[in-house]
Parts: C-alpha cells; structure tokens; sequence
C-alpha cells in the first residue's frame, strides 16, 4: 500500500521533541544567515587584478577596458556599470570569458592557464573600523 507524502510528513513531525524543534530551529536560522551573507554579498568598491609579477587596482564605478599581460598571451577585461567581465583571453579553454560578470564582493575570476585573477573587494579594513553615523 504506498502511503501518501503528507502522512508520512505528518508523522514523522509528530515524532519530534522539543530538543529536535530546537535543534532544527537553529539549523534553519544558519541557513538564512548564510543565505544573506553569501547571496546578498557586500557591494563591491574595487577591482583588483593579480598578474604574473603585478597587483592592479580599480575602482569599479570607473568605466574602462584593461588588458593584462597573462603567461599565454593577453586578456582584454571590462569594468563597467559596476561590473566586471573578461571579454577575451589567450588561453585555451576560455573559461575566463564564459564566466559572466561579477560586481559583488568577494567574487573571483581565475585564468588559470594565463596566471590571471580578478577578484572584487568591498569596503577598506580601513572603512570598516572607522565610526559610523550612528556611533558616538
């Protein structure tokens, strides 16, 4: 006799105790903190583009085309309206320009086979310590 889903859903939340409810409760809550952390990163404030033998910094709210000299060839990057993208690369899989865009903090770029990463920071360690309007 095959049972229905909604008895077997049922059944089994009758069978949990308070510690079980508890228990589940605080693993519900770390999924929508990580949720919000990793889904709604902080905005993204700066560019930095990691080469073989150079470290490049933009801002991202500055439109412009960079090309970074990789150890295959050279890869054509985009900055503009807040994002990041590469447009063409050297190496052999292009990978890199299949990524898409990125404008959030934290995320990455990688060119493995030219030595190329593009990462996107937010705000400074220095703006993060700093007060804010609220702060007395």
């Amino acid at each position: 006799m095959q049972r229905c889903w909604t008895r077997v859903f049922t059944r089994f939340l009758r069978s949990l105790r308070p510690g079980d409810w508890g228990a589940l409760l605080i693993f519900v809550l770390l999924i929508l903190a990580s949720i919000r952390v990793f889904w709604f990163g902080s905005e993204g404030k700066t560019v930095v583009c990691i080469t073989p033998g150079r470290i490049m910094r933009f801002p991202l709210d500055e439109p412009r085309e960079i090309v970074l000299n990789g150890i295959q060839g050279d890869t054509s990057v985009e900055i503009s309206a807040g994002k990041v993208r590469v447009l063409d690369s050297a190496c052999p899989g292009r990978t890199c320009c299949r990524m898409g865009a990125i404008s959030r903090a934290g995320q990455v770029i990688v060119c493995f086979p030219n030595g190329i990463i593009i990462r996107i920071e937010g705000e400074s360690e220095d703006e993060r310590n700093m007060p804010d309007a609220i702060t007395r």
